[in-house]
């Protein structure tokens, strides 16, 4: 992920576990509907978001998803 536009949650978990990627550039958005807008404008390179809400959240677009353990970035988040 390093060099990679990231985008997260203002204030949530997930924008603490991004900062720990080392290299990635972050973008914090405080709604959930901007971050995917910001994907599928291509301004981010991924998001990081809880699964039930990515689940939720990409029910309704043609976006992929692909879950991960947050161990794989960030193991002081387990």
């Amino acid at each position: 992920m390093s060099g990679k536009q990231v985008g997260v949650q203002k204030s949530s978990i997930q924008e603490g576990i991004a900062q720990d990627i080392q290299g990635a550039k972050l973008t914090s958005l405080a709604k959930i509907p901007e971050l995917i807008l910001e994907l599928q404008t291509g301004r981010v390179d991924a998001l990081i978001l809880e699964k039930p809400v990515a689940q939720q959240s990409w029910h309704d677009t043609s976006l992929h998803y692909t879950a991960t353990g947050v161990s794989e970035y960030a193991p002081s988040y387990r």
